[in-house]
């Protein structure tokens, strides 16, 4: 480094001086990447987990899902919710809560990786529904003349039924009824709650109860107003007597997918703002001590007639040398950090997530730490631009 000449006097002074303290040098640049890696990786985080919001949208072609209190009549509650203004398409989706049950005839109970109760839906799935992808991991989806088959999605398969393989048969239990299906298929869906698939025939069957029916699922027509929608089809509803216990709309689900990791984003985001303040304050006081062992270097560059505004660039290129050498630190610590907190958040969470560098999130770290270099180089810069051939023969 000591031999680099450059086209910038000023800028190869900056290169030697940067190089010339290693100690000093790996310090501050070690707490400005452990910010830049922290602020890199929840981005990266965020970015990864907005794949899988997106991925979870796409497979979902209904806008709405109303849960209704209690069951009512199949027929009435579809003829009802079909005749509302701006809807396409409905489909009835009854839900039943269901426990696997061991061979000793007692409830199973399982827990999700991060110690959370492990409970599963079982949901009365069309055959023939046009309100999902049902893209399949593992086997087939339902078809009409399935008798005990059952579909299971991948948070249910990771949560209850890693033991059991395809063709497999489980013993459940639905409203305190016992009935056995047959594992014919495990559905990816991401970010969704553990939940089994079976046809409209089978819940019946589960149940007691035929051509009934607790939920429906929306397709709307491009331009429906949702809210508008939503209040239409409870009204609807109402009508023949049917009382509307929630309703889910496209965004709601987004958001309820997505805000889960956000804490943890937030949480990466407040701990790299206090390191990064930390590795600014410590890039200020090696460039001010700098500036004080250079003093009669400062004294000479005056003496030969130096001008001011090369002076102030020697100090703050000697910040930005500093800078830029922690973000090649922090993009390569970043890659391990958002790899070792991303396969905790996939074992919590039971998904898997696609991690990638977020471009947006080097670029947003580069620019701040540039931005925040300039302005804490400012201080030391001016100071060893007033300095003077006098203050140089008295320091010595």
């Amino acid at each position: 480094v000591s031999r680099w000449r450059l086209a910038d006097p000023a800028l190869t002074l900056a290169v030697r001086n940067t190089f010339r303290r290693r100690a000093r040098l790996a310090m501050t640049a070690a707490l400005l990447a452990g910010a830049g890696a922290m602020f890199i990786a929840s981005l990266d985080l965020r970015a990864a987990w907005e794949r899988a919001v997106e991925v979870a949208r796409q497979d979902r072609f209904f806008q709405l899902e109303v849960r209704l209190r209690g069951e009512a009549s199949q027929q009435r509650v579809l003829a009802a919710v079909t005749s509302v203004p701006g809807v396409r398409a409905v489909e009835s989706w009854g839900t039943q809560h269901a426990a696997r049950v061991g061979r000793d005839e007692l409830e199973v109970q399982q827990s999700y990786p991060d110690g959370g109760h492990g409970s599963f839906t079982l949901r009365a799935a069309p055959p023939q529904t046009a309100l999902i992808a049902h893209r399949m991991a593992e086997g087939r989806w339902l078809t009409d003349g399935d008798t005990n088959a059952v579909v299971i999605n991948s948070m249910a398969r990771a949560v209850s039924f890693r033991d059991l393989a395809l063709g497999d048969s489980v013993a459940l239990r639905v409203n305190d009824r016992p009935i056995v299906v047959r594992i014919v298929g495990v559905m990816s869906e991401p970010l969704t709650q553990a939940t089994l698939l079976v046809t409209p025939a089978l819940m019946a069957h589960a149940t007691g109860a035929s051509d009934r029916t607790n939920a429906v699922r929306l397709q709307l027509a491009t331009g429906s107003d949702a809210t508008g929608v939503t209040r239409e089809v409870t009204a609807a509803l109402a009508r023949i007597g049917v009382e509307v216990r929630s309703v889910q709309t496209e965004a709601r689900i987004a958001s309820a997918q997505g805000g889960h990791v956000y804490i943890l984003v937030f949480a990466l985001g407040f701990i790299a703002l206090v390191m990064a303040i930390v590795g600014m304050i410590g890039l200020a006081s090696s460039l001010g001590v700098s500036v004080l062992e250079r003093t009669r270097e400062f004294g000479v560059m005056r003496a030969v007639g130096c001008t001011t505004p090369v002076i102030i660039r020697t100090v703050v290129a000697e910040g930005v040398l500093i800078a830029m050498v922690s973000v090649i630190v922090a993009v390569a610590a970043s890659r391990v950090l958002s790899l070792t907190v991303g396969r905790v958040l996939a074992s919590i969470s039971a998904q898997e997530l696609t991690l990638t560098i977020a471009p947006s999130g080097v670029a947003l770290w580069v620019a701040g730490l540039l931005i925040g270099t300039v302005v804490v180089s400012a201080v030391p810069a001016l100071r060893a631009a007033r300095l003077t051939v006098r203050d140089a023969l008295a320091h010595i």
